[in-house]
């Protein structure tokens, strides 16, 4: 949980320093950015939200101790609580969480699988039953997952 929160973290403060996404607040539409906003930093630092990334990444990894489907929704939805207040708020637009979020089930299930390949000995012994995959191919990114 420790990793994941500071690398989603680390890459949440970089991305939005080189992105550099208009606020909603700010009265400008969702495709305005101003790369690299370092005077402007509180108007032009809205991709990807860090409340989402950083409040979704412990629920993400938390809710995985648990096979329960109900108890997962519980933990998915308390995670999901910042972002959804700094939509209502108007400090985020809805794909600065919903990116937030993705990017936060990817790196807690990189770090997973990293942690799976290195120790003999895992931290419990669920099967996996979701599996993802990057795909790059010329012209084309995509995610493949498996369920």
């Amino acid at each position: 949980m420790m990793a994941s929160t500071i690398t989603s973290g680390f890459l949440q403060q970089l991305s939005v320093r080189v992105i550099g996404r208009a606020r909603p607040l700010t009265g400008e539409s969702s495709n305005t950015f101003d790369p690299f906003p370092f005077k402007k930093v509180k108007r032009y630092d809205s991709f990807f939200s860090g409340h989402t990334v950083l409040s979704f990444t412990n629920a993400y990894a938390i809710a995985k101790q648990f096979k329960n489907p109900w108890v997962k929704a519980g933990i998915y939805t308390v995670g999901m609580i910042p972002g959804f207040t700094r939509i209502v708020i108007s400090k985020h637009w809805i794909s600065d969480v919903a990116f937030g979020t993705l990017m936060s089930i990817l790196i807690v299930e990189s770090i997973d699988k990293y942690l799976d390949t290195r120790y003999r000995q895992k931290y419990n012994n669920n099967d996996k039953k979701v599996n993802w995959d990057l795909n790059f191919a010329p012209g084309q990114i995509g995610i493949t997952l498996s369920f």
